[in-house]
């Protein structure tokens, strides 16, 4: 297990060089970048988790008898705000990003965040029309 793990890392280091070396990072622009990026996979790890417990709890409620509405409600409250929450936290990713980012990159951060933001409007529409 050791092995996958350690082949993980290498595969997460290099993907996210990949994905920041079209910005031409420094040496010292990507040490601060690992140091946010860390902590934003982190609040998503989280924030993933609180969604995955409300659901499996929306789950158990949806299927008792009598149907608790305002519980259901309540439950697809909190999902609502930990998507708003997880929203947030991409918003600080991008400023901390841009923050050490020359006018250049910040050109090319641009144009790579335009691409995912597009990309998640064009997968939820997608889904939509299923």
């Amino acid at each position: 297990m050791r092995g996958s793990n350690e082949h993980s890392e290498r595969h997460d280091k290099r993907e996210g060089d990949k994905r920041t070396n079209h910005l031409g990072l420094n040496d010292d622009q990507m040490k601060q970048f690992k140091g946010f990026k860390m902590a934003h996979r982190e609040k998503v790890k989280t924030f993933l988790g609180a969604i995955k417990e409300t659901k499996t709890r929306k789950l158990e409620v949806l299927t008792t008898t009598p149907l608790n509405q305002m519980l259901l409600d309540s439950l697809d409250q909190v999902i609502g705000n930990v998507h708003v929450q997880m929203e947030v936290a991409l918003n600080q990713h991008y400023k901390d990003l841009s923050a050490i980012c020359n006018d250049e990159q910040k050109e090319k951060l641009k144009e790579r965040f335009k691409k995912v933001f597009q990309r998640d409007h064009n997968s939820k529409r997608r889904k939509r029309e299923r």
